[in-house]
């Protein structure tokens, strides 16, 4: 940046209700561009921990102007970070970011969605090699937030079956129920009625998937975790998440036609609070379902 921060009066975001959590949300922001991993609303209020997702909108839309803000005071172009949370119904930031995505691609608002999808993954790669993001923060009198609380010294409880919650090689009742349930709730992914999936399906690096939901375009793997998995096994299997995208996407690439790959975790009972920044920081998307 042109200007150091510490030679400009720190910027404040004001009182209101709002206001008051817009810097714990810009902190997530920042952390989740240098990841260039977009979260939807409702994540960001998980992490937050007391508003609702149409307050987070509103609390963006301000920390967005903010943000621009600080660009033209530094004469830097500092990449739209209220673009870093978007909707689940259209895969994108909300109708109120349109305005910005205009203003870098005049015809966006006549272009396809997958058109869109393209200029979008343009926005995040910019946010990702920005490097001044720390210098932001630093003009709110912010810090970055701590990674969250992972130890790649510890290794694993090999003892423990992270299929499902119990001794390796033995399936818990309640693993198999949760699997069947998921196999046979296609639409839960986005399928048709009719697409169940298939439980325990091999991969090239060795590893099982619980369920996988596959059409000609698009190919779902999903985790299960049932009622009787610890915190430390739900953690495993947001990492076995990441894991199994990558083994799919390289699967995927050997293909002539490859499908687009998403991987899920399934889960019946709430997430734990301290793992909702290893999730949203991860990129994995959590179904919470209602035990039987």
């Amino acid at each position: 940046m042109r200007s150091k921060p510490d030679t400009l009066p720190l910027l404040v975001f004001g009182d209101g209700k709002l206001e008051r959590r817009a810097p714990e949300v810009l902190q997530i922001l920042v952390r989740q561009a240098k990841l260039a991993v977009p979260l939807f609303y409702s994540e960001v209020a998980d992490e937050i921990g007391d508003i609702v997702p149409l307050g987070v909108k509103d609390t963006l839309g301000h920390i967005g102007e903010l943000v621009r803000r600080i660009g033209r005071i530094h004469g830097l172009e500092i990449p739209p970070i209220d673009g870093l949370v978007k909707s689940k119904k259209t895969d994108l930031p909300g109708s109120g970011f349109d305005a910005v995505m205009q203003r870098r691609w005049p015809d966006y608002d006549r272009l396809t969605d997958r058109e869109k999808q393209d200029r979008y993954r343009v926005l995040l790669a910019e946010a990702k090699a920005f490097s001044y993001w720390d210098e932001v923060l630093a003009r709110f009198g912010l810090s970055p937030l701590d990674a969250p609380g992972i130890d790649p010294t510890a290794g694993s409880d090999q003892e423990k079956d992270w299929n499902s919650g119990g001794v390796r090689g033995a399936e818990s009742e309640w693993h198999k129920a949760l699997k069947s349930r998921v196999a046979n709730s296609p639409k839960l992914f986005g399928y048709g009625k009719t697409d169940f999936g298939k439980e325990e399906v091999g991969l090239s690096s060795g590893d099982r998937l619980d369920v996988q939901f596959a059409k000609k375009q698009r190919r779902t793997g999903v985790e299960v975790k049932s009622r009787i998995s610890s915190e430390d096994d739900l953690k495993r299997g947001l990492f076995q998440c990441v894991k199994y995208k990558a083994v799919l996407e390289a699967e995927e690439r050997l293909c002539l036609s490859p499908r687009t790959v998403d991987v899920f975790l399934v889960i019946d009972q709430p997430l734990p609070k301290s793992l909702v920044a290893t999730r949203n920081s991860l990129g994995v998307q959590v179904f919470v379902i209602e035990p039987e």
